[in-house]
C-alpha cells in the first residue's frame, strides 16, 4: 500500500519518513524493543538462516511515533534482521501453527543473547557473537482503529 492509496482510505497522512535503525549495543537495542513494542508477527514471518547467521523477522508494528488528528493508529510493516547469530532457541511456539501471530512485549540482550518475549509467555533467544540489528519500515503506515492500551492490563 503506498501514501495515495492511503490518502483515499484516511484523508492526508501525517508526514512520515519512514525508520531505519540500528542496534549495535545495549541501550541502542532499547530504544529498538520500544520502537518495535507491540508488534505483531506471523510465525511464519519468522526465518533463520544458520549458514549465514541470520535471523529475520518480518513484523507489523504499531507507529508509535505518527500522530493523528483523527486519534487513529498506524501500523507498518518492519523488516529487522539481526546478524552474527550461532544459535536460536524457542519457548512456547508452536511451529506447526505457522498462521499464529505473536505479539512482541519487549527486547533485551544480556551475555550474548538477545531475548524476545512475547504475550503469553512466549519467548526467542537469539545467541549472538556480536550484536548488530537493523530495523527498517518496507511500506507506508496504514491507519488502524485497534491501538494498544497497556491501561487495560
Amino acid at each position: 500500500m503506498n501514501k495515495e492509496n492511503l490518502d483515499e482510505v484516511h484523508g492526508e497522512l501525517p508526514d512520515y519518513d519512514p525508520l531505519k535503525l540500528k542496534a549495535l549495543g545495549t541501550d541502542d537495542l532499547d530504544i529498538l524493543s520500544c520502537t518495535l513494542q507491540d508488534a505483531i508477527i506471523p510465525i511464519k514471518a519468522i526465518s533463520y538462516s544458520k549458514e549465514d547467521g541470520q535471523f529475520k523477522i518480518l513484523a507489523n508494528r504499531f507507529c508509535w511515533e505518527v500522530d493523528d488528528p483523527e486519534n487513529l493508529g498506524h501500523r507498518v510493516h518492519a523488516g529487522i534482521s539481526f546478524s552474527n547469530v550461532q544459535s536460536v532457541r524457542q519457548k512456547g511456539i508452536d511451529l506447526e501453527n505457522p498462521d499464529e501471530m505473536l505479539t512482541l512485549l519487549t527486547m533485551s540482550y544480556d551475555k550474548d543473547i538477545v531475548h524476545l518475549v512475547f504475550a503469553g509467555g512466549k519467548l526467542i533467544d537469539i545467541k549472538v557473537n556480536d550484536l548488530e540489528c537493523y530495523m527498517a519500515d518496507l511500506d507506508a503506515p496504514y491507519p488502524t482503529h485497534s491501538v494498544p492500551d497497556h491501561e487495560k492490563l
